[in-house]
């Protein structure tokens, strides 16, 4: 994932994701982020900004991760360079 963003493993770490998304994304990320955390498994293609503010489109697969009582812990997620440029 810092390869893509153009940043070290140290700098990722710790970090929340939203960090690499453009504002005008935002609430496009905060649906597709909803989702994934209700259980929705397809794959979605997304623009992220790297370190240097240039944007990288990737596709996307995610799996919502919970606890023994159910309780949700996060989602871990795939990130490949799109070779697609920006269609999805």
């Amino acid at each position: 994932m810092g390869e893509i963003l153009g940043i070290s493993a140290g700098e990722l770490a710790g970090r929340h994701s939203f960090e690499y998304v453009f504002e005008e994304d935002a609430d496009a990320a905060q649906k597709l982020f909803d989702r994934k955390k209700a259980g929705e498994m397809n794959a979605f293609h997304f623009r992220l900004r790297r370190a240097d503010g240039s944007p990288i489109w990737v596709d996307v697969q995610g799996t919502p991760m919970h606890g023994p009582e159910g309780d949700f812990l996060g989602i871990v997620g795939t990130f490949r360079v799109s070779s697609n440029g920006e269609t999805s």
